[in-house]
């Protein structure tokens, strides 16, 4: 009788223990997934204003618009952040330098160049940037800065 008992009371601490032990992990790792996503934004947020202090949209748009005419027609690259030339300023808004991305358009997209950080589980954002008429594929997630000048973000 007595090791049923015994039986019954370990069991129903185990089961307690699972229970206190999932609950636990679902109440703290759902909390780590919310602080991770406000400091993904709040990385967002220090990118975009540490940019802010150190180019205009306008200088953005200028540097951007000379990679484009450089460009061969047609041709999509990547360009080393160490030929940052005219902005390079931007290389010091976050802690890992931007990929820029140009794209040299078609006849059915207008040419853009796409400034890029990755925060690896962060997500990532950066600029599109193209002529005046330029309008972000990423609307739902870009702030206009000028004309043909988004900021904008992609959460992980």
């Amino acid at each position: 009788m007595k090791n049923q008992a015994f039986r019954k009371t370990v069991v129903v601490a185990l089961s307690l223990f699972a229970g206190c032990s999932i609950a636990f992990t679902a109440f703290f790792g759902g909390g780590f997934e919310v602080w991770r996503s406000h400091k993904q934004y709040l990385d967002f947020v220090s990118i975009e204003q540490r940019a802010k202090e150190v180019v205009s949209a306008v200088e953005l748009q200028a540097w951007a618009l000379n990679e484009l005419a450089a460009a061969p027609n047609g041709k999509d690259f990547v360009l080393n952040s160490s030929t940052f030339k005219g902005v390079e300023k931007l290389s010091s808004v976050y802690r890992k330098p931007p990929i820029v991305y140009v794209y040299s358009g078609d006849a059915s997209l207008e040419g853009f160049v796409s400034i890029v950080w990755r925060g690896g589980r962060s997500g990532v954002c950066g600029f599109d940037v193209g002529k005046s008429n330029f309008v972000s594929g990423k609307l739902s997630n870009a702030k206009m800065w000028g004309d043909g000048v988004y900021f904008w973000f992609l959460p992980d």
